[in-house]
């Protein structure tokens, strides 16, 4: 079935707001399916963008953007579809989906190199995309979890999994892997020509770069500070910080091996990568807001939501925190 005309958009909804058993999933999973239906494929790894999957992707957005306020009463339902329907279908649609493809299941970022798109599902297939096309290059089933985004770096794509580290090359070869003493539990770094990776146990592995080996040689440093980190780490001027769960925060020179308490905030963080502006590290912790100077002094701290803060960027001016 493919959509030649709003009036059909009309239609289908209006079959579906009217049915007995309709729900907004529902509507948009049968205006998802008649689009979808309509898209021409160019393999079975690689989608070529057809129009007609642009709205496809637009509902995708909406449902995931707009159910829980929908299920709250704020959106009436008709207004919502005729929201969906005008940004739909308007010319200033801001989106151009070149390609697509459906993937294991991930919630890490996709990587981009020069070439190529590489992926990494929740359950260890690493796999590799033509950036232009789409058409999948490579796949490489780890058969290890994969909770966080791998690191290109200088032609080798590195993953981290559970607690080992794997170097592919550009074109799918393993160059190598070891295992660390415990969980991988940030995002990798590169500081300096080296690969940087996290532990659980706050231990941080300095890494040799190299295109043709990755062992157990390959680790010039182990700075092993103790504890207990999840996800809160951040590089600024070369220099990795690290915030425990428990609320202390490290400076860490990874060229040196030495390390440095800087702080002490009193509050658990869980998940919640730090951002530095204007030579202060801003951290949350439960439903406070922290701000620590480099040489280890609070300037700010302040209670800003009910809730538990999880996120923070800077735009280079402004700080914006989520919970």
């Amino acid at each position: 079935m493919m959509l030649k005309s709003s009036n059909q958009l009309d239609d289908l909804l209006s079959a579906n707001l009217h049915s007995s058993d309709c729900s907004v999933n529902n509507a948009i999973a049968d205006l998802a399916n008649s689009v979808s239906l309509s898209s021409n494929t160019s393999n079975n790894s690689g989608r070529k963008n057809p129009k007609n999957s642009r709205l496809f992707f637009t509902f995708n957005f909406f449902n995931f953007s707009f159910f829980n306020i929908f299920n709250s009463s704020f959106l009436n339902l008709s207004v919502m579809f005729l929201f969906l329907a005008l940004f739909s279908f308007s010319s200033s649609y801001p989106v151009d989906v070149k390609w697509f493809v459906q993937s294991n299941p991930t919630s890490t970022s996709p990587i981009v190199s020069s070439d190529y798109v590489f992926s990494v599902s929740n359950e260890g297939v690493v796999s590799a995309f033509f950036k232009t096309s789409g058409i999948k290059y490579w796949e490489f089933d780890l058969g290890k979890k994969v909770y966080y985004s791998p690191l290109y770096y200088n032609g080798v794509l590195y993953v981290p999994a559970d607690n080992s580290l794997y170097a592919f090359s550009s074109s799918g070869s393993l160059i190598g892997n070891i295992t660390l003493d415990n969980r991988i539990s940030d995002r990798l770094y590169e500081i300096n020509g080296n690969v940087i990776a996290i532990t659980r146990n706050i231990t941080v592995y300095v890494i040799s770069y190299s295109q043709s080996s990755l062992t157990s040689r390959n680790i010039i440093k182990k700075i092993s500070i103790g504890g207990e980190t999840d996800s809160s780490s951040i590089v600024y001027n070369k220099k990795l910080y690290v915030v425990s769960t428990s609320g202390s925060v490290y400076s860490i020179d990874v060229s040196s091996g030495s390390y440095t308490q800087l702080y002490n905030l009193g509050y658990s963080v869980w998940r919640a990568q730090p951002a530095v502006l204007n030579g202060v590290l801003y951290i949350s912790g439960e439903r406070n807001l922290f701000g620590v100077d480099l040489q280890g002094k609070l300037v700010l701290s302040k209670k800003i939501s009910e809730g538990n803060l999880n996120s923070i960027s800077t735009d280079g001016e402004n700080i914006y925190v989520g919970s």
